[in-house]
């Protein structure tokens, strides 16, 4: 799951590249910690100032919103209740999970504020606007990697039988809970 974490970052920070010093060596060599850097992704869809009310776009259970309650991160969840099914949800200093599973589907979707930067990457891939949407596929496993609220999110979809599964024939329904993503709670 760590490694989903770090494609995340990855596969954003073409969004908007950090200006590093000059690298030298190989490309693992060019790798940056960016430790207390923030990522600096597109001004798109900000959530009120801290101390603000900040209204979820979703209406949850009770039960889920005890455990968005103390994240610190802007949490996103699917809009479709079947898709939250079995929710858990943790977070650490900087980074924030949510993992569903149900109707043979599960869903993970990663949140981080910070992360490394990884110039080599940034600069093979292409400069976009908005969200900066990027999709991968390994294993029958469909991602989706996007800045939102000034935060890097991880969409990963699998099906517990893959090849049986239409949902997971290709990267069609992953783009679909992307789109049904909302507001959820948390980033208080």
């Amino acid at each position: 799951m760590k490694w989903m974490v770090w494609l995340c970052c990855a596969a954003c920070v073409g969004c908007s590249a950090a200006e590093e010093g000059p690298q030298t060596g190989a490309p693992e060599a060019a790798v940056t910690r960016a430790q207390g850097q923030p990522l600096a992704g597109p001004a798109v869809d900000r959530l009120p100032e801290a101390g603000a009310a900040r209204t979820p776009e979703l209406d949850v259970a009770p039960e889920v919103a005890a455990q968005l309650a103390p994240v610190r991160i802007p949490m996103l969840l699917p809009r479709t209740a079947a898709h939250r099914g079995d929710l858990f949800v943790t977070q650490g200093p900087t980074w924030a999970s949510a993992a569903m599973r149900g109707d043979g589907l599960h869903l993970s979707i990663l949140a981080r504020t910070r992360a490394e930067v990884r110039p080599h990457l940034a600069a093979q891939m292409p400069a976009c606007e908005g969200e900066c949407i990027r999709t991968s596929s390994s294993d029958a496993i469909f991602s989706v990697a996007f800045f939102r609220y000034g935060v890097a999110y991880l969409l990963n979809v699998e099906c517990d039988r893959a090849a049986a599964d239409p949902r997971c024939s290709d990267e069609s329904f992953a783009l679909g809970v992307y789109d049904d993503l909302a507001f959820a709670g948390g980033g208080q």
